[in-house]
């Protein structure tokens, strides 16, 4: 019976209360980044019954980036997020961990691809931040949506390679 009582808001397409306080967060850093940086965001999304295991944010961005672009857009969207999840009173109870950390960000970035003369390797079309790690993708083919991988580098080292 009692699982039953925690799963119904599940089985009726309702969400726990707690997810409101994630989606007024992540609305507020979707309004910030579409007017800083003209990001429109892709999908959403998190993961966890019982609490908060993940938030998931995607954003295209419509102009090319270079690694190190990428990389400042990328911490600044996650160090943000993180911010305001920890410093959210009434969430923090409904977190898988606290703080909360870039384990349980999963954030992409697709950014526009530069003009046909750039080599393939040096346009970062796609970056990923999942299991604290950042992967930086360039088109493999030009008619295509493969993806070749860049650079691999974990959350810290990216934030390390900024303060420089």
């Amino acid at each position: 019976m009692m699982t039953l009582l925690l799963a119904t808001p599940f089985l009726f397409g309702g969400q726990p209360h707690y997810w409101s306080y994630v989606d007024r967060i992540t609305a507020k850093e979707n309004a910030y980044l579409k007017k800083k940086y003209k990001l429109s965001l892709s999908a959403t999304g998190g993961g966890g019954m019982v609490c908060v295991d993940n938030v998931s944010q995607g954003y295209a961005a419509p102009y090319p980036a270079t690694i190190a672009e990428a990389r400042a857009l990328i911490v600044e969207i996650a160090d943000d997020l993180l911010r305001e999840i920890n410093a959210h009173s009434q969430l923090r109870n409904h977190l898988s961990e606290y703080p909360f950390t870039a384990k349980g960000l999963h954030l992409t970035l697709h950014f526009r691809k530069h003009n046909a003369q750039t080599p393939p390797e040096k346009q970062i079309t796609l970056v990923f931040l999942i299991n604290q790690k950042i992967y930086y993708h360039y088109p493999m083919d030009v008619y295509a949506s493969p993806y070749g991988t860049a650079l691999v580098e974990t959350f810290e080292e990216a934030k390390i390679l900024l303060r420089k």
